[in-house]
C-alpha cells in the first residue's frame, strides 16, 4: 500500500471480514417476533391460556404443540423456559393454597375423629377431605410436569445451544485476532508515509467524514464494552440460573447429571470471561478517536483559512473593478481638460487641473488599498498553505501514532478470549 487511500481500502476489506466472522453467532442469537406476535398460539397468548384455562392439561398441550413451530433457535429456549417457569410459579402457588385447604380439612376431620362431635357429619369431613386431596394431588401432578418439561429443555436444546455458542464464540474471536493481525500489518505501513504525499486542500466534505469517523469511533468503543459487559452478564445470568434448577427437590429426585455437567461447562465460560479484559482496546481507540478529533479541528482551521483566502479574493477583484472604473474616469476627465486649455481662460484650466489632480490622487489612493489587500491575501495563502501543511502532518502522524496499537490491541484482546474460550470447549465436549 503506497497511500493512504489504499491503506484505508485494506483495513475496509478485513473490517468487512471480521463482521463476517461475527454471523454464525449472530444467527444463534438471532430473535424473530414472528412467533410473538400475538394471538393465541403466541407465548404470550399460551400465558393468557395458563390463566384462563381450568384444566392443566390444556396449558400444557398448548406449550407443548408450539415446540416444532417455534425451531431451534437459542432465544425460542430460553422463551420457552420462561413460559414454563412463570407456569410452574403459579402451579406451586396454587398448590401450597390447596395444601393449606387440604391440611385443614384434614385437620378437621381428625378433629372430629377424636371429639366425636354429635350433630357433625363424618361423612361430609371425609368427603371435603378427599376432594382436597385429589385436587392436591393434581396441582402436584402439574408442577410435576412443569418442572420436567423445564428439565427437558435444559438437558436437551439448552445445553446444546449453549454449548454452540460457546464453540461459535471461540470461533468468531480466532477469526477476529486473525482478520486484527492483518489489519495491523497493514497499518504498519503507515509509518512509511509522508505527510507530504498530498497538498490538496481539504474539502467540506472531507470535513464531514473525519467527524463521522470520530463518531464511528466512539461507537465502536462503546459497541465493544457493551458486548464485554453483556457477554459477562448473559454467561453469569445462566449460570445462577443452572444453579438453582440443581436445588435439592422436595420429593428427593436425584439431580441430572447432564445440568450439572452444563453448571459446570458454564461456570468454566464465566470464569474465562472474567479473567479477560478489555480495558486496553477501549484506552486504543479512544486515542484514535482523540487523534480524529484533532485532526477535525485542524481540517476547521484549513477550511476557516480557505474562506479568508476567498474573502480576501473577492476583496481584491472588487477593488480592482472600481480602480478600472476611477482610471475610465480619470482618462475620460484628463484628455478633454487638455484640448480645452487652448480655448478657455485661466480660471478654467485651474479648475480642469484641480479635478485631474483629483482624479489622479483617487487613482493612487485605490492603487494603494489594492497593494495593502493584495498583500492581505497573500498573507492569507501562506497561512492557509500552513494549514494544509498542518493538516496533512496531523493526519499521518495521527494515524501512525494511533491506528496500529488500536489493531495490535485488538488482535491481543481476541486471541486471550480465543484461547480462553478454547480451553472451556475442550472440557465441554460432554455436554450433549
Amino acid at each position: 500500500h503506497r497511500s493512504l487511500a489504499e491503506v484505508a481500502a485494506g483495513l475496509e476489506e478485513y473490517f468487512l471480514r471480521a463482521s463476517a466472522a461475527g454471523d454464525p453467532v449472530s444467527k444463534l442469537l438471532e430473535a424473530s417476533n414472528a412467533e410473538y406476535s400475538g394471538g393465541r398460539s403466541s407465548f404470550f397468548g399460551v400465558l393468557c391460556c395458563m390463566s384462563s384455562s381450568s384444566s392443566p392439561s390444556v396449558s400444557h398441550d398448548r406449550i407443548d404443540s408450539m415446540h416444532d413451530r417455534i425451531g431451534k433457535r437459542h432465544s425460542s429456549t430460553l422463551q420457552q423456559l420462561m413460559v414454563w417457569e412463570k407456569k410452574l410459579y403459579k402451579e406451586v402457588k396454587a398448590r401450597e393454597r390447596l395444601q393449606i385447604h387440604h391440611d385443614k380439612k384434614l385437620a378437621a376431620l381428625r378433629d372430629q375423629e377424636y371429639s366425636r362431635k354429635v350433630n357433625v357429619d363424618i361423612q361430609k369431613l371425609k368427603g371435603a377431605w378427599d376432594r382436597a386431596r385429589a385436587q392436591l394431588a393434581t396441582a402436584s401432578e402439574a408442577a410435576h410436569a412443569g418442572s420436567a418439561a423445564i428439565s427437558e429443555l435444559r438437558d436437551t436444546h439448552l445445553a446444546r445451544q449453549v454449548l454452540g455458542l460457546c464453540h461459535a464464540t471461540r470461533d468468531m474471536w480466532k477469526a477476529m485476532r486473525q482478520h486484527h493481525e492483518a489489519q495491523g500489518l497493514i497499518a504498519q505501513q503507515l509509518r512509511g508515509l509522508s505527510g507530504r504525499t498530498s497538498m490538496d486542500a481539504t474539502t467540506e466534505i472531507q470535513h464531514g467524514a473525519t467527524r463521522a469517523l470520530e463518531a464511528a469511533m466512539s461507537a465502536w468503543c462503546a459497541a465493544l464494552s457493551h458486548l464485554a459487559k453483556h457477554q459477562r452478564d448473559y454467561v453469569a445470568a445462566l449460570h445462577g440460573w443452572l444453579k438453582l434448577t440443581l436445588a435439592p427437590s422436595a420429593d428427593g429426585a436425584p439431580a441430572s447429571p447432564v445440568a450439572a455437567e452444563l453448571a459446570a461447562f458454564v461456570d468454566r465460560w464465566r470464569q474465562a470471561l472474567d479473567g479477560v479484559h478489555c480495558a486496553e482496546v477501549l484506552k486504543s481507540i479512544k486515542n484514535f478517536a482523540g487523534a480524529t478529533h484533532a485532526l477535525y479541528a485542524h481540517q476547521g482551521d484549513e477550511l476557516r483559512a480557505a474562506r479568508r483566502v476567498a474573502q480576501c479574493t473577492r476583496e481584491l477583484d472588487r477593488k480592482s473593478r472600481m480602480l478600472r472604473q476611477v482610471e475610465k474616469s480619470h482618462y475620460d476627465s484628463y484628455a478633454p481638460a487638455g484640448l480645452a486649455l487652448w480655448n478657455r481662460g485661466r480660471h478654467w484650466m485651474e479648475h480642469d487641473m484641480r479635478q485631474v489632480h483629483h482624479a489622479h490622487n483617487e487613482v493612487v489612493q485605490r492603487k494603494e488599498e489594492i497593494d495593502a489587500c493584495r498583500r492581505k491575501l497573500e498573507g492569507e495563502m501562506k497561512r492557509h498553505a500552513m494549514a494544509i501543511d498542518a493538516t496533512r502532518s496531523s493526519a499521518v502522524a495521527g494515524v501512525q501514532r494511533t491506528l496500529p496499537a488500536v489493531f495490535q490491541a485488538m488482535a491481543t484482546f481476541s486471541a486471550a478470549l480465543a484461547t480462553a474460550l478454547d480451553a472451556v470447549c475442550r472440557h465441554g465436549s460432554y455436554v450433549q
